[in-house]
């Protein structure tokens, strides 16, 4: 059985990121979205280092 690698849309990306700057925890945030710990750190640091390039791509929407 095959996974598929899951995308996610910039606003989706932004939004997880403006909870973790709020004070949210990143175990928290992860478990309520379903995402691995690692990629808001990875996406904080893509956001950083350019952020008007940041999460180019086609991304999808998130769906709850």
């Amino acid at each position: 059985m095959k996974k598929t690698r899951r995308r996610y849309d910039r606003d989706f990306k932004i939004s997880v990121l403006s909870e973790l700057e709020a004070g949210k925890p990143l175990a928290q945030i992860a478990r309520e979205y379903g995402i691995h710990p690692s990629l808001p750190c990875r996406w904080k640091a893509e956001l950083a280092e350019n952020p008007e390039k940041a999460f180019r791509g086609n991304g999808n929407k998130y769906k709850d």
